[in-house]
């Protein structure tokens, strides 16, 4: 499996450097092109690498005393229990961290307002629909349902009425007709009391 990699800032001034001079008189430009090796391997292993100075300057074709030069005799790097690390690489780490966890943060944030418009814009169709659905949504009652649930109705007589007005009352459309049919039977049973012998049908 190939390892992650990275970009990493080579400051263009490095040769300005007095450490880096130093290096440069005692190892050449070889010595450089190999501290600058050993940089990217650090950067491979999170900053921390065993003081195996064979084993690197075998891997950099090279002779570990070159290799020990470079590590212990500059001031390059922060040796310490048989590791060493490098300060300017754990500065660029950090700053890298730091900004994936913000670019991390951004993106979390935006799929959070993304989650919260979904959902608020699925609530509102439900709402919507929900709306819709009681206005418009009216099923005709059948003669026989009618007869189950009112059984003193007149069943044929309600259901001629209002079919004949398209099942509106007044100019609206009927939404409860077990509530019409509740009316249409007071109204049947005022009309026949002593005190209203005018009561009409009122639809």
């Amino acid at each position: 499996m190939t390892k992650e990699t990275y970009y990493f800032s080579h400051d263009y001034n490095t040769r300005s450097d007095e450490k880096i001079k130093k290096l440069i008189y005692k190892h050449g430009y070889e010595g450089y092109g190999l501290f600058w090796a050993i940089i990217e391997e650090l950067y491979q292993n999170a900053n921390v690498m065993q003081m195996d100075s064979e084993r690197i300057a075998y891997e950099l074709r090279t002779d570990s005393e070159r290799i020990n030069s470079i590590i212990h005799d500059f001031d390059l790097f922060i040796i310490q229990d048989n590791q060493f690390s490098s300060r300017s690489v754990q500065h660029r780490l950090d700053r890298r961290n730091a900004k994936s966890q913000k670019a991390r943060q951004s993106a979390q944030q935006r799929w959070n307002n993304a989650n919260v418009m979904r959902t608020h814009s699925d609530s509102n169709a439900i709402k919507e629909s929900k709306v819709k659905e009681s206005k418009e949504y009216f099923k005709e009652p059948t003669i026989a349902e009618l007869q189950k649930e009112f059984p003193n109705l007149d069943a044929q007589r309600f259901h001629d009425f209002y079919t004949s007005k398209g099942w509106m009352v007044g100019k609206t459309k009927m939404k409860d007709w077990k509530a019409a049919a509740r009316n249409w039977l007071r109204r049947d049973t005022s009309k026949v009391q002593p005190n209203n012998p005018k009561a009409t049908l009122d639809d």
